[in-house]
């Protein structure tokens, strides 16, 4: 019996070993099976996160690729705005040249434009048939002053008989002997051309005959073209710092200015005359208000600004 008693007992307590030993591995198989879960879980949110990481660094690549790519295109935008600036601009020299400009400015004013002219003397480059540079310099070129010029009068006066407005500023011809237009530019002229003044008193005088009768044929075709609301397009100046050609339009991009730097100040370097021709809105803008404030044109005009006007044609 005790035999048997000692069995049962040590049965029962390998049966409980084996309980214990069963669910140890039970809870270990459970706490694996949930370790290699979370395991997995940890395997799939490193890989998400890895996955995550790489599209950020992608992002950053690309960002950096983009921002460079924006100072690129910045960059060259500039220098296109640069290339763009320096095209509506174009640097004049020389006689020939200059007076080449104005005709070919003045065959592109169109009967709905408005002309504003500010120049030395309205027989335009005829003192340069004392200037032999100019007429050496017409010679190697096949060219003729006098063709040139007849070509300038001629659009000169088609301009002032179609354009929408027509104003002509040049230095005052009156008295004859003593005026601003011989004083501060026929003679210093001559002299810079080593011309005697006395010995030019014959071409002097046809000079200021040729110019007044310039001013009254502009003054005629205003006549005809503006009638009863005519009003006078010669304007006289004592002074003038350069040589104005402004074309103003109700289309922006047909706005354009030929400014001749050649004034009273620096007549003796007649034949290192530059010009530029222009369509740049700042500049032409900018060279609008100076021919307003050194013609007098908005009093003329009882304070109508030139300014305005074309700004108002935009709207």
């Amino acid at each position: 019996m005790s035999f048997l008693i000692d069995w049962v007992f040590d049965n029962i307590v390998l049966f409980g070993e084996l309980v214990l030993a069963t669910a140890g591995i039970a809870i270990t198989w459970s706490f694996a099976k949930k370790t290699n879960r979370n395991l997995e879980s940890m395997q799939v949110i490193e890989g998400t996160l890895a996955s995550k990481v790489e599209r950020i660094g992608e992002r950053s690549d690309e960002m950096a690729e983009s921002l460079e790519a924006m100072r690129k295109l910045e960059k060259d935008l500039d220098e296109r705005v640069l290339n763009i600036e320096d095209a509506t601009r174009r640097l004049l020299s020389g006689i020939p040249e200059v007076i080449e400009s104005i005709l070919k400015f003045l065959r592109q004013v169109d009967p709905e434009d408005s002309l504003y002219v500010m120049t030395d003397t309205a027989a335009v480059g005829e003192i340069h048939f004392r200037n032999a540079e100019a007429l050496k310099d017409y010679q190697s070129q096949g060219r003729q002053l006098k063709d040139d010029l007849n070509d300038v009068r001629g659009a000169l006066y088609d301009c002032a008989l179609h354009a929408e407005q027509f104003f002509i500023t040049t230095l005052d011809s009156e008295p004859d002997e003593s005026s601003c237009l011989m004083e501060k530019f026929a003679h210093p002229v001559l002299k810079a051309l080593g011309e005697s003044i006395e010995s030019s008193r014959e071409f002097l005088g046809r000079h200021v005959e040729d110019h007044n009768a310039r001013i009254h044929e502009l003054q005629e075709a205003r006549k005809g073209k503006m009638r009863d609301s005519y009003v006078d397009p010669h304007l006289k100046v004592s002074d003038l710092p350069l040589q104005l050609f402004i074309r103003s339009s109700k289309e922006k991009h047909r706005r354009r200015a030929l400014v001749i730097f050649a004034g009273t100040y620096n007549m003796e370097r007649i034949n290192e005359v530059r010009a530029m021709n222009t369509k740049d809105p700042k500049l032409v803008e900018t060279f609008v208000s100076m021919y307003e404030t050194i013609s007098g044109l908005d009093a003329q005009l009882e304070g109508s600004d030139l300014n305005r006007r074309s700004q108002s044609r935009d709207s």
